[in-house]
């Protein structure tokens, strides 16, 4: 069974892997940034109850606005965090996936992903590297850190970010499951 949960988890990595964009720090620049598209996408949604009246009509945005862009850390050895910031708007984020930095762009202001506007984007990060880490299993479950002096190397990439929205046409219709209509009237 673990061998199983072990396999579903490296599919998975690969396919969130796969779906991301690779950048080299040391290829951008503000006079060649790496560019990002980022489509909005708007439908009209007409959404239903469960006694099929319509609740809502009204044009929605259908898609999430959102692109990731891994980092490639200078060095793997003793990896250990990522974080980044973006100086236009103080928005930050970060995480590691296999041996690189991600950065989730989004348009829209969200909690765990780094806001971007329109055009120019400069983001700092850095990678931080712990020869020692420790893990404390106590009262309040496990904690870790490092026993040693955090290693970090930063380093800045700027993106260019072109936006633009498109209205589809047609409608989108939506209505609650019948389970989820038993479960309501419970």
């Amino acid at each position: 069974m673990k061998a199983i949960a072990k396999l579903l988890a490296l599919t998975l990595l690969t396919l969130l892997a796969s779906a991301c964009t690779d950048v080299d720090p040391t290829q951008t620049s503000p006079a060649e940034p790496q560019q990002v598209n980022l489509v909005r996408k708007k439908q009209r949604v007409l959404r239903y109850d469960c006694e099929d009246r319509l609740t809502s009509d009204r044009i929605e945005t259908i898609n999430s606005i959102q692109k990731t862009l891994l980092v490639k850390a200078p060095k793997t050895e003793n990896l250990w965090y990522f974080s980044a910031i973006n100086r236009n708007n103080q928005s930050r984020t970060g995480g590691l996936i296999n041996d690189s930095g991600k950065l989730t762009l989004n348009i829209s202001p969200t909690v765990f992903h780094m806001r971007v506007q329109p055009g120019l984007n400069h983001i700092d990060y850095t990678f931080e590297y712990c020869a020692d880490s420790i893990t404390d299993s106590g009262e309040l479950g496990q904690a870790s850190g490092c026993s040693q002096p955090i290693e970090e190397q930063r380093g800045e990439i700027f993106v260019f970010v072109n936006y633009s929205e498109e209205t589809l046409p047609g409608e989108l219709v939506i209505k609650p499951s019948l389970e989820s209509c038993r479960t309501n009237e419970q």
